[in-house]
């Protein structure tokens, strides 16, 4: 592959790893599909070349269709004037891990050593540190938006401190203008005074499958990437088992004897995973109910909000014209039988002909479906206060 090509590879996959999404049944069908063209490819190179052509001419007229319209949001313009010089610290939340599918493409090394793995893929970026077996700093497509950033591009500097951050415009130029850097240490994102000169490249290497110097390392079952590291006597790599973003793995493998260890990106600890859990039970709870044609309710909960903590905010009632009273909502969450019991509590602080106002609505929330199960509605009650 000549340096135009793989330009034009890297671009092309960068876009549909951000912008395209397979169900994991999809995932799994394309995958099948995937081997049974590399078995097919090993009996015929001149089918293997030929479909190889057609995908390269799909994903050129793909790209020239997307370089006809605007990629940036204008709207995110003020946004980025008004960001700090100073830098803005990045939080870490992996709560969408779960529920993400590893899209287009597999995620990619961007850096690696002995202690850490900088990995690109639908999740933003990752750094994954080795001797404490956890994911340490993550920048996230979310975190981008006002930096008017909507397609990433990202480097590593050769000492691996430094993430560098750019919109790749689908350009096909190596010219990719890196507009912010991130430093790992500090977790410190900020504007860039300067190009970097130098960043730190992974080996590329022929595809698992049909690699004859490599496959020997390699459990072909595992989707792989075609990125390496090499750290001494041994290389690292990527590699999961199936189209489920949870399930990355990274492999540290000795070139002498194959022997490999294996550590799971995005595994949690038992109790974490189930902190994960229930606020995303939650936020689905909570939006659902927001959105709702069953709720009468004139107050969305906020979808910040966490298990067993209560907001409050001031809201008119009927009677004499500024007459208020504090609103207290509350949000409880209890696992059960595999699915999650959400209740949303609202506490009008007043009584009303002998009745406390107070309303409620109880959801189960089970694989991301949302059911009402009960509830209770005295909002209107504070309206007939005189």
């Amino acid at each position: 592959m000549n340096n135009f090509d793989k330009i034009i590879s890297e671009k092309v996959k960068s876009y549909l790893d951000k912008n395209v999404e397979f169900t994991t049944e999809e995932s799994e069908k394309i995958q099948i599909k995937i081997q049974q063209g590399i078995q097919k490819s090993r009996k015929s190179n001149r089918f293997y070349w030929t479909a190889l052509a057609s995908v390269a001419a799909i994903f050129l007229i793909l790209s020239l269709s997307f370089l006809n319209g605007p990629l940036l949001d204008p709207e995110n313009e003020q946004a980025v004037q008004s960001s700090d010089s100073k830098g803005e610290e990045l939080s870490v939340d992996l709560s969408d891990i779960p529920h993400m599918n590893i899209g287009a493409e597999m995620p990619r090394l961007l850096y690696a050593d002995d202690k850490i793995a900088v990995i690109h893929g639908t999740f933003g970026v990752i750094v994954y540190n080795m001797h404490d077996s956890m994911v340490t700093n993550r920048i996230s497509y979310e975190h981008l938006k006002p930096y008017d950033i909507s397609m990433m591009a990202a480097a590593v500097s050769q000492d691996g401190t430094t993430i560098f951050i750019g919109n790749d415009n689908m350009s096909f130029t190596d010219d990719i203008p890196f507009t912010h850097q991130y430093n790992i240490s500090t977790r410190i994102i900020k504007e860039n005074s300067e190009q970097p000169s130098e960043f730190f490249m992974p080996i590329n290497i022929k595809p698992p499958g049909i690699n004859e110097e490599y496959d020997k390392y390699f459990e072909l079952q595992y989707l792989m990437d075609n990125k390496i590291v090499e750290v001494d006597n041994s290389f690292i790599y990527l590699r999961s088992i199936d189209w489920n973003m949870k399930n990355l793995q990274i492999v540290f493998c000795q070139y002498e004897d194959g022997e490999s260890i294996v550590f799971d990106v995005f595994k949690l600890r038992e109790s974490d995973a189930e902190v994960s859990t229930k606020e995303h039970a939650l936020v689905k709870a909570i939006e659902y109910h927001n959105n709702s044609t069953e709720v009468k309710s004139d107050f969305d909960f906020p979808t910040t909000i966490k298990s067993e903590e209560t907001v409050s905010i001031d809201i008119e009632v009927g009677g004499p014209k500024g007459n208020t009273t504090q609103l207290y909502m509350t949000v409880n969450v209890e696992n059960k039988d595999g699915s999650y019991i959400v209740t949303l509590t609202e506490d009008y602080n007043v009584t009303v002909s002998g009745t406390n106002v107070i309303s409620y609505w109880r959801y189960e929330v089970a694989n991301d479906k949302v059911k009402l199960l009960d509830k209770k509605e005295k909002g209107n009650l504070v309206k007939i206060i005189k």
